[in-house]
This record gives structure tokens, sequence and C-alpha cells, in this order.
């Protein structure tokens, strides 16, 4: 029932529209759009997780054993991954809240579009603009976060060699 009223919660954060008809089927669509893509994720999170935990502790276990300076090495090279992903990462999830309450904005102006066509236009052209820019940062931040984990990635195999 948590995720309910989660939902309820989303339906209150909406602007308030002024024609009820419209307002309802975003309602309906939120209802329906959010579990499934929540449930999947909640529950790949955990398992994909301790997948990739196990496999990470397990592998520097087995070279602490064998090798014990190339252990501490890895971990050296793959320490700046501590730093940079949590903090990119957290600018990324500013950017996509940002992008889903721009899109919630635009979804309910649509519906009210009914009077002042001109202005509404412009409006919307200026959302999904706005929607726009901050999809290519969320791109950006990502394929800069890929960039640094391949560097330190390979960064350390050089230093191996």
């Amino acid at each position: 029932m948590p995720a309910f009223e989660g939902t309820c919660a989303l339906i209150a954060s909406l602007p308030k529209p002024r024609d009820k008809t419209g307002a309802q089927g975003v309602h309906v669509s939120l209802i329906i759009a959010d579990p499934e893509p929540i449930g999947a994720f909640v529950g790949i999170s955990i398992s994909e997780a301790v997948l990739q935990i196990g496999v990470l502790l397990s592998v520097f276990g087995y070279m602490l054993y064998l090798q014990p300076w190339l252990a501490l090495l890895c971990i050296v090279v793959f320490s700046p991954q501590l730093v940079f992903v949590p903090l990119m990462q957290r600018a990324i999830n500013r950017r996509v809240h940002a992008r889903i309450t721009v899109l919630r904005a635009a979804g309910v102006g649509v519906l009210e579009a009914k009077t002042k066509e001109v202005e509404t236009a412009l409006q919307h052209e200026m959302r999904f603009a706005k929607i726009f820019r901050l999809n290519v940062g969320i791109f950006k931040l990502k394929f800069s976060m890929n960039f640094l984990m391949n560097l330190t990635q390979n960064f350390g195999k050089v230093l191996v060699l």
C-alpha cells in the first residue's frame, strides 16, 4: 500500500488544473504508468547490487590471496570512482527530477490549452525546449561518468603493465 500513498502524494503535488475532466485523465495515466517500472527498478536494484558486490568482494579477496600488492594497487586505482560517481549521480538525479516536474506541468498544460492558443503554444514550446536541455544534460553527465570510469579502469591496466 505504500506505493499507492506515494502515487497519491504525486497527484497532490500536481498543479491544480482548471478543467477537472482533463486532470482526471492525467491522474489515471500517472497511477497506471508508475507501479510496474518502479517495481522492476526495486527488484533489479537489490538483486543487481548483491550480485555485483559479491563479484567484487570475491575477485578482490582472490587477488588479495594471490598478489596482495596488486590488490592494493587495484583499490588505489578504483578509489577515485568512489568520489566522482556519487557526485555525478546526484547531479543526474537532480536533472531527472527537474525533467519529470516539467513533463508533468507540460502534460497538464496541454490539457488546459483550450484558451489563449498563441500564449499556450509558446509556453509549450518553452517547456519542451527545457525538457530537451535537461535530457541533453543528463546524457552529458552519463557519458562523462562513463568516460571517467573507463579512464580509471584502463589507467589501472597501464599501471600494472
